[in-house]
């Protein structure tokens, strides 16, 4: 958890979950092309991206659901 939290320290005001091509949930903060995390279920995702959003002041969390 300490690298994420690095990872995101001076990054966008949010953390965004988003459904991939393959099915699984991915957690993005500041670099969009790689995720820090990938989860199969969505609540697994939006638990870790609320716990590195809560490390932040003024931080959200985005949910992108599957079309």
């Amino acid at each position: 958890m300490q690298t994420e939290l690095l990872a995101i320290a001076d990054g966008p005001p949010f953390v965004l979950v988003a459904h991939d091509f393959a099915g699984r949930w991915d957690v993005y903060a500041k670099k969009f092309d790689t995720p820090l995390a990938s989860f199969e279920q969505r609540q697994q995702a939006c638990n870790f991206a609320s716990s590195l959003a809560r490390s932040r002041r003024d931080c959200l969390v985005l949910l992108r659901e599957p079309k």
